[in-house]
């Protein structure tokens, strides 16, 4: 996770300054956002699945300041965002692993 968002930061701000503002073609914030969500995650493929929606869901709705994270500007911004989405998909998987009972290891 730290190296991807390491190397992540400077090429999504070059590919910002070439391509404009978080161009779709940068999917390494997404990567980094994913691996938050799966962190410490035991919850079989349901959990994966449920860790999978999660993120979409708090990376397009970005809820709870999230979106704030975006006006850190460049590489910063179009990395964090996501980053910040992940972690909030972390947690409401693993609640939802512990309601529905799925082994949490």
């Amino acid at each position: 996770l730290v190296a991807v968002t390491l190397i992540g930061i400077p090429i999504a701000t070059r590919l910002e300054e070439i391509h404009g503002e978080d161009p779709s073609l940068v999917v390494i914030d997404e990567v980094a956002g994913m691996l938050v969500t799966y962190f410490a995650l035991n919850a079989g493929l349901a959990g994966w699945i449920a860790g999978f929606f999660w993120f979409r869901f708090f990376d397009i709705l970005k809820p709870l300041g999230v979106r704030k994270l975006e006006k850190l500007g460049g590489g910063m911004g179009i990395m964090m965002d996501d980053i910040g989405a992940g972690l909030l998909a972390a947690v409401a998987t693993q609640i939802t692993a512990y309601l529905l009972g799925w082994n949490l290891g």
